[in-house]
């Protein structure tokens, strides 16, 4: 008996990370598919930083995720990125992520995958273009409540001629603008449990069941109890949303 259930857990669990995953792999090939980017990589693109996309400060306030089936409200913040080789296709990365009353310190890596420009940018003086990448961040297993996140990521970045790698917040006025999209599943280092992990700035990608938003992201009422209270409050009183990583 012990033995069939060992075996029904363990097809569970890869199943269950099967169907995940390919959440995962979906996502990579919506963003490779857009029409406005170019068909092949710019390998050239390497050798700029790209850290300030990822550790932006003006716009990280509007990071909204959610971890797990039941849309519990997730955190995450890259505070620090550095190239790890000279090619500049891996960074080491330190941020925190905050869940229920969780707070976590995390370490990891960004490893590029693609980087492509758009055909047609903004402006003529700038370049555009989106960076695709796998991600691994683990966190401090000291902590409650802690594991590791993995999955792909895209982000939209720009420079104005030989000018610094920067966030494109260029179409924040959209109703469906979202950058730093993060798609993936989180690893609990106690029991081993899989959930889906997902968090973009502005909005979320694959959150049709949570976000009921028109103009801009709005929780279901369903689920504001999971975290998103605080988001909802924000809202009403018309207030900024706090900037919680350094509380």
């Amino acid at each position: 008996m012990n033995h069939i259930l060992i075996l029904v857990l363990f097809v569970s669990v890869t199943w269950t990370q099967e169907v995940l995953e390919n959440l995962s792999v979906i996502f990579l090939k919506q963003k490779l598919a857009l029409e406005r980017l170019e068909s092949k990589d710019s390998s050239q693109h390497l050798k700029k930083n790209f850290r300030g996309v990822w550790t932006n400060e003006k716009h990280s306030k509007y990071n909204l995720g959610y971890l797990g089936s039941n849309y519990q409200r997730l955190r995450v913040k890259v505070l620090s990125a550095s190239k790890t080789d000279g090619l500049g296709s891996t960074y080491r990365v330190k941020g925190k992520t905050r869940t229920q009353n969780f707070e976590c310190s995390f370490t990891g890596e960004i490893e590029i995958i693609h980087v492509r420009e758009v055909k047609e940018s903004d402006s003529p003086s700038m370049t555009q273009g989106l960076v695709v990448f796998k991600y691994y961040f683990k966190e401090d297993t000291n902590q409650k409540g802690s594991g590791f996140f993995s999955g792909i990521g895209a982000s939209s970045w720009y420079y104005k001629e030989k000018g610094t790698m920067k966030y494109d917040d260029f179409s924040t006025a959209s109703e469906n603008y979202t950058n730093n999209e993060f798609v993936g599943t989180w690893t609990s280092h106690k029991t081993g449990q899989i959930k889906k992990a997902i968090w973009g700035d502005f909005r979320i990608p694959f959150s049709n069941g949570l976000d009921v938003g028109l103009g801009e992201f709005y929780p279901d009422s369903t689920f504001q109890n999971n975290g998103w209270a605080s988001y909802v409050e924000e809202k009403q009183r018309n207030q900024e949303p706090a900037i919680w990583w350094k509380d």
